[in-house]
């Protein structure tokens, strides 16, 4: 992953658009969209490829003149990182509202920082509209484009602009080779902690209010040559205390940011213990073949009992996921923060094992000689070759005289065996059998 990839950073007051613009330039529904203003208030950000290059796009929380709430001022100081850290702003106002006079000092806060400055003039939907934008020239910025979110009008002359003022990093020098980890739990397990205590700063907004993660963050950290992109996901609950829509969509966009994880980080309260939601949650984590490493945080909160035991327990309700370790965190005091890493990227490199053909196959004919088949009406399974097909997870094919064969729990032997065998921890491992014929085939 590149360092060096320049950064845009899309700022205005509440509600102008800025996460519906942000999306339509990505080309993705990355922000949460809602007319209720202040959904987004942790700082998003995604890799764009345009044409030949590539830059990030990051979005920020609305800024407010007044920050009276904990979690306003911290949306305000995340936007102040994001153009702290940008190469250029692209300032959104609405050209419905006129220029109000918190545009006027979003656009002073902005000057401040000494970045070029781009208004883009948002809900331009029509020519009558796009007339009504030179009302914005009194901020003293330019240039100002008018543009629409909604229908795409105007972004890519507004994505053109805003690259004048970059040195271009061909898409050619850019290579997205980050482990992408998705931080999954129920709200307040401590995900947003865990993830600024990591990172040392206060990346994504922390509060004891559960729910203050709204929409999935990917944040990139590096540590040595290893790149990684931790995704901070919105807690997933009980769908009938999800209130209103934009939680319904958080946890929506908590389950697909484990689509496209690597591994999933399962975080679980230690003091609340494991309940049906973290049973649903490590369900999910299964269902989808993720590798996984469950957390348990808040550690230094538990007495009278010991890792061990509380390990057992985790296992007793999580059998389909044995294979996953378990580390004891504490987001507060830092208590093996810095271990997670390491073991993220043990974890990445189970997932890429590739077993040669002769190891594979000497493993599953010593696991035969050792216990064969059972009988399955007056007939004992043969299995005549293995070879793995596939890594992310590890995947076997077995070729068999009949799959019919053989039961279930002489699978879970081999699987067992296999894993045993190549030490592979925290990943599934995946045996697919075909009946011996279908080798000539």
């Amino acid at each position: 992953m590149k360092k060096n990839i320049k950064k845009i950073a899309v700022i205005g007051r509440p509600n102008v658009g800025k996460s519906s613009l942000f999306n339509r330039i990505v080309k993705k529904r990355i922000a949460i969209v809602n007319p209720e203003p202040g959904v987004t208030r942790d700082r998003l950000s995604s890799v764009v490829k345009y044409d030949d290059t590539v830059f990030e796009l990051i979005d920020t929380g609305g800024i407010h003149s007044d920050a009276r709430s904990k979690v306003e001022s911290d949306i305000l100081k995340q936007a102040d990182v994001a153009i702290s850290a940008a190469d250029v702003l692209i300032l959104v106002v609405d050209v419905m509202a006129g220029c109000v006079p918190l545009d006027l000092e979003v656009a002073e806060h902005a000057r401040r920082s000494g970045k070029p400055i781009i208004v883009a003039v948002n809900k331009c939907d029509n020519e009558e509209l796009m007339q009504d934008m030179v009302v914005f020239y009194k901020m003293g910025i330019d240039p100002i484009i008018g543009v629409s979110s909604i229908h795409g009008h105007g972004i890519g002359e507004l994505v053109e602009r805003t690259l004048s003022y970059l040195p271009l990093l061909d898409v050619e020098d850019y290579d997205d080779n980050s482990i992408k980890v998705a931080v999954v739990g129920r709200p307040n397990s401590g995900k947003s902690s865990y993830i600024n205590k990591l990172l040392s700063e206060d990346r994504v907004i922390v509060d004891n209010v559960p729910g203050t993660t709204r929409d999935a963050v990917d944040i990139l950290f590096h540590k040595g040559k290893d790149a990684f992109t931790f995704i901070d996901t919105a807690g997933i609950r009980q769908k009938k205390k999800i209130k209103d829509a934009v939680e319904h969509y958080s946890v929506m966009r908590a389950e697909i940011s484990m689509s496209r994880c690597d591994i999933a980080f399962v975080l679980i309260d230690a003091e609340r213990g494991l309940g049906a939601l973290e049973v649903k949650i490590a369900g999910l984590v299964a269902s989808k073949g993720k590798a996984c490493v469950i957390g348990v945080n808040k550690w230094d909160l538990v007495k009278g009992v010991t890792q061990e035991d509380y390990k057992k327990r985790l296992y007793n309700k999580l059998p389909f996921l044995s294979y996953a370790p378990v580390i004891f965190i504490s987001a507060l005091t830092g208590r093996n923060i810095d271990e997670t890493v390491s073991l993220f990227k043990a974890m990445d490199n189970f997932r890429k094992i590739k077993v040669s053909t002769s190891d594979i196959n000497r493993v599953v004919q010593s696991a035969v000689e050792r216990h064969n088949p059972p009988l399955v009406k007056k007939v004992r399974a043969k299995i005549y070759y293995t070879t793995q097909c596939g890594t992310c997870p590890p995947t076997f094919l077995l070729f068999v005289n009949n799959k019919r064969h053989l039961r279930k729990s002489y699978e879970r032997y081999l699987y067992n065996c296999i894993r045993e065998s190549f030490g592979i921890i925290g990943v599934p491992i995946i045996l697919k059998f075909r009946n011996r014929e279908s080798i000539y085939k």
